[in-house]
């Protein structure tokens, strides 16, 4: 009689447990890619962003896209096209339909089981801003919101909840992107400490840590092909404060 009431008890408690945790966000299912509100993170205008997630049944490893769209540190470059988008993008529900590495239609991808995630890109600073900067005038203000590091760190944040301990995560980025990945790789180990990692840069602009000099770029990059096929990046005061 005491185990039946210990077995029943349990069962309820399992129920509780498993009402309390759900293990899709609310409006999405298998295998179909969806939205996923994320409140506190920001585009450049000050509106809210947001992140697209594809959940694989059963599967063990992860994939999370850093998006491309230039970057822009001046009213001028701001206005004038350096940034594809500073302003929150319509969603469109579908991934990255492309030949190769990103063409998930494709079985043979290496990634097609992985459940992937993409954080849009709106915010001109590569996904390392921390900061609010007013490019306008006293009379006429210009605030760009660069907080792109922030929302990469909200989004790994909330992907804990559904991805406790992958087997395998993946942090892909592309332009834009690929120079946040080299930003978030300790992010990333925080976020999924017991994983195995993985981070792939794809057409990346050449970056450098600043003790790096022209001349051991010279030496070291450009395997004797002209510098100006390379561009070295350097962080502008106008993102971040952070010492990356």
């Amino acid at each position: 009689m005491v185990y039946k009431c210990l077995l029943a008890f349990w069962m309820i408690l399992s129920l509780f447990a498993w009402s309390e945790v759900s293990p899709l966000p609310e409006g999405c299912h298998f295998d179909e890619e969806c939205i996923v509100e994320l409140p506190e993170s920001l585009c450049g205008d000050g509106t809210r962003s947001y992140y697209k997630l594809t959940l694989r049944k059963n599967s063990p490893d992860l994939l999370i896209y850093l998006e491309s769209g230039g970057a822009c540190w001046s009213q001028e470059t701001c206005r004038m096209g350096h940034v594809l988008s500073l302003s929150r993008k319509k969603a469109r529900i579908s991934w990255v339909e492309e030949e190769g590495l990103l063409d998930l239609s494709n079985p043979a991808y290496p990634f097609y089981q992985f459940s992937q995630v993409t954080i849009p890109y709106c915010t001109g600073d590569v996904f390392l801003g921390d900061r609010d900067t007013d490019y306008g005038s006293a009379g006429k203000p210009a605030i760009i919101r660069h907080r792109g590091y922030k929302n990469v760190l909200l989004t790994l944040n909330a992907l804990q909840r559904f991805f406790p301990s992958p087997e395998r995560v993946v942090l892909l980025g592309r332009s834009a992107g690929a120079l946040g990945v080299l930003g978030h790789l300790r992010n990333l180990d925080a976020a999924f400490p017991h994983s195995q990692k993985f981070a792939l840069q794809m057409q990346a602009p050449l970056s450098c840590p600043p003790s790096c000099s022209r001349k051991t770029i010279v030496k070291s990059c450009t395997i004797g092909m002209p510098l100006q096929h390379f561009l070295l990046f350097h962080m502008p005061a106008e993102w971040t404060t952070l010492v990356i």
